[in-house]
């Protein structure tokens, strides 16, 4: 047994999430406002048509010049700074984005577009409650935009605020039917909510409207998996694959479904695709671990765990996993650290205490073993029967 029902629960989806193009150039030109007083107007309007002509095409560094040469000039156009703004949030200059998009807002105190791009760049700033409030305003401006409602479910469902999150995903799929990326949201908060049926139509519903949409096919394969529908998960998995080769969790997943299949030499194969894509992602070592051990090498099982608590040291499943390895190798007070370390990150894992309480029988502490087994027993969840499959 290598996972317990805790550790699972605290486990969600993952949730890639993208957001749509935060403001169409088409819109700015309709929107631009040049005033009639200023006398360099003719070079100054040519400036925006040119920055906004190579914003279009894709030719960021062309318009990143012109837009910068607009706002050296003095250019107080909301448009600007708008769409000065989403380059740089693309460029990764998510503090000069914000500032930007602020200055666009200042301008024009009623722009929706505006209230919505701050949002995005907020939101991946961390900035989750501030992100919150601009997503708010941009429906309040306009709340017939599918976009608006959309991402602020997702806002709303990275703070917690899960019922709420539903409300808005739902209002954007009432708007915009086919937008398939709300169904997939909507599928994420649902699980997180503990539907998982709802959340699994959600995810197919996704997968209806954009076949191609591999991360949909992943998390149905994750939902499928936590349904007890093995069978079915392992063909969401591989299409997820099918679609996106490179996809390093899909192949972890893959590899965890069919090792509970009891296939376990393809997937270790699979474990170490997952590897080859991302060599630092924790959960692909820990997972290879497991699979490892059931193919009785210990030895390689524990290095697969090292890794695991090199690369994410807060794993606690990765040092109890290492933990349980250790005292079957006859290494007793190695294995008592490692179960220690993991009750230290998480006070609740019960397979860490039925390890202790196991490594101490074994040293001839038989009292304080009965009293960890009792525990571990007492432990809200924990059945040494149940399957460890473990999901990421």
């Amino acid at each position: 047994m290598e996972s317990s029902d805790k550790e699972k629960g605290k486990r969600k989806l993952t949730e890639v999430k993208t957001f749509p193009v935060p403001f169409a150039v088409k819109a700015i030109k309709e929107d631009m406002s040049i005033s009639n007083n200023a006398p360099s107007k003719p070079s100054i309007e040519q400036i925006i048509k040119q920055a906004i002509k190579f914003h279009s095409q894709g030719n960021i560094s062309a318009a990143t010049k012109y837009y910068q040469q607009l706002i050296n000039q003095g250019c107080n156009n909301h448009s600007v700074f708008a769409n000065y703004g989403t380059i740089l949030k693309g460029l990764g200059k998510l503090q000069d984005a914000e500032l930007s998009t602020r200055k666009a807002i200042e301008l024009k105190p009623n722009f929706a577009e505006s209230y919505y791009n701050l949002g995005n760049i907020l939101r991946d700033l961390g900035k989750s409650e501030e992100a919150e409030v601009s997503y708010r305003k941009a429906i309040e401006l306009k709340p017939e935009y599918a976009d608006f409602h959309s991402n602020l479910g997702i806002i709303l469902n990275d703070l917690g605020k899960l019922k709420e999150a539903e409300v808005y995903t739902r209002k954007a799929i009432e708007i915009k039917p086919g937008y398939a990326k709300a169904h997939y949201n909507l599928g994420n908060i649902l699980n997180d909510l503990g539907k998982l049926q709802d959340a699994e139509l959600s995810y197919r519903k996704a997968i209806e409207i954009k076949p191609d949409y591999a991360k949909a096919h992943y998390n149905l394969g994750n939902i499928l998996i936590n349904l007890g529908k093995i069978e079915e998960a392992e063909l969401s998995t591989r299409k997820a694959i099918e679609i996106n080769p490179n996809f390093a969790m899909a192949h972890s997943n893959l590899g965890l479904i069919l090792k509970e299949l009891g296939n376990l030499k393809d997937a270790e194969l699979s474990t170490r695709t997952s590897i080859e894509i991302n060599p630092n992602f924790a959960n692909s070592h820990l997972n290879l671990g497991l699979i490892l051990k059931d193919l009785g090498r210990l030895q390689d099982a524990e290095l697969s765990y090292r890794k695991a608590i090199e690369l994410k040291p807060d794993l606690a499943v990765a040092h109890s996993n290492l933990g349980t390895i250790l005292r079957d190798l006859g290494k007793l007070d190695e294995a008592l650290v490692c179960y220690e370390a993991a009750i230290n990150i998480d006070k609740t894992l019960d397979l860490a205490l039925e390890g202790i309480g196991q490594v101490l029988l074994r040293k001839g502490n038989h009292l304080d073993g009965i009293i960890k087994l009792r525990e571990a027993i007492g432990s809200i969840g924990f059945n040494p029967k149940k399957s460890s499959i473990t999901i990421y």
